[in-house]
């Protein structure tokens, strides 16, 4: 299924143990995806297809500020959770 999700993290969106969270999913069809979670609402806030490959990792910072995503397509790519933007991007020559 080319839209299943591969892989996911969730972190603390303020890093303080608060009760708002993050869900970030990495997709088959290299979509990475952040949820606003919290104990009555989920919302998908960012959805951003930058990988060629399926999102193979996904892990968050200690913060909950910033995500990474590691690709079979070789790339990696640092997120800005709060604004939904490509920090920085690796990519396997």
């Amino acid at each position: 299924d080319s839209d299943a999700v591969r892989s996911l993290a969730i972190c603390n969106c303020e890093g303080d143990g608060s009760s708002l969270w993050y869900l970030v999913s990495g997709g088959n069809d290299g979509t990475v995806r952040f949820w606003r979670i919290n104990e009555k609402h989920q919302t998908m806030v960012h959805s951003m297809k930058e990988h060629r490959g399926a999102v193979n990792s996904i892990v968050c910072n200690a913060d909950g500020s910033q995500a990474a995503s590691a690709s079979a397509d070789g790339s990696c790519i640092i997120w800005d959770l709060h604004k939904g933007v490509r920090i920085h991007a690796l990519y396997e020559p």
